[in-house]
């Protein structure tokens, strides 16, 4: 495989994600297979429909579900952090598809505010060490309401090295990395994480959308059990 020409120094890059380790708005969002029916089409404060955080490493991490909107009219999840509590940041359950098969899908989501990063944490990839655990990471800086569109952006990277011509931190397309991760390579959770470099910043975010299912976060979710999910695991 060739070498990639553009790298991020890997110092920068670890900047939003260092820490992770193993572990338009509308009134009707589009839905779609994730993970074998797995689509959280809402998730709210009283019903998270498998949104949240677990991680042992990220205990207090998961982001809250606030009444400021980024396009809708319904709230969303907030990712506020501060000088003690550097990185937010909320995952759902992938079903372990394959890596290969949601590089060419749609990776979108809204923001209002500061840093926000997509987190695509998956095991099977080629690392050379342990169960391959890596996550592939996607940034935006925007304080303006808005689409961030990452679907074909060549500035995704990796926490690892993938094989022996992608080191960690090497901005690439998602094609590019899945090729140097290898077929093996599946994606156990998906979601979105806030790591400013300043001491601290509030980021909202909206309508979250991975292997065709998009997921609108509220502040509470309509009584009739919308997009509910039963009997899946809490992240």
């Amino acid at each position: 495989m060739r070498r990639f020409a553009r790298t991020a120094t890997v110092a920068t890059a670890l900047g939003a994600a260092a820490m992770i380790s193993p572990a338009v708005a509308t009134a009707a969002p589009d839905t779609g297979s994730l993970g074998g029916g797995q689509c959280a089409e809402i998730s709210a404060e009283n019903q998270p429909n498998g949104w949240g955080n677990t991680a042992p490493d990220e205990q207090g991490q998961a982001g809250t579900y606030s009444t400021d909107n980024v396009l809708d009219t319904d709230g969303s999840l907030e990712l506020k952090t501060d000088a003690q509590n550097p990185r937010k940041a909320s995952y759902h359950s992938a079903g372990r598809v394959k890596f290969s098969e949601i590089v060419d899908t749609p990776l979108i989501f809204q923001s209002k505010g500061g840093n926000a990063n997509w987190q695509i944490r998956s095991t099977g990839a080629d690392t050379g060490e342990g169960n391959g655990f890596v996550t592939f990471v996607w940034s935006a800086n925007a304080e303006a309401a808005g689409e961030r569109n990452a679907t074909n952006s060549d500035q995704w990277w990796a926490t690892r090295d993938l094989g022996e011509d992608l080191p960690r931190g090497t901005r690439g397309t998602l094609q590019e990395l899945s090729a140097a991760a290898g077929a093996n390579t599946v994606v156990d959770d998906y979601g979105i994480s806030s790591q400013p470099g300043s001491a601290g910043d509030t980021v909202h975010v909206d309508n979250v959308t991975f292997n065709g299912c998009t997921t609108n976060f509220a502040k509470t979710a309509p009584n009739a059990g919308f997009g509910s999910l039963d009997n899946v695991l809490p992240f």
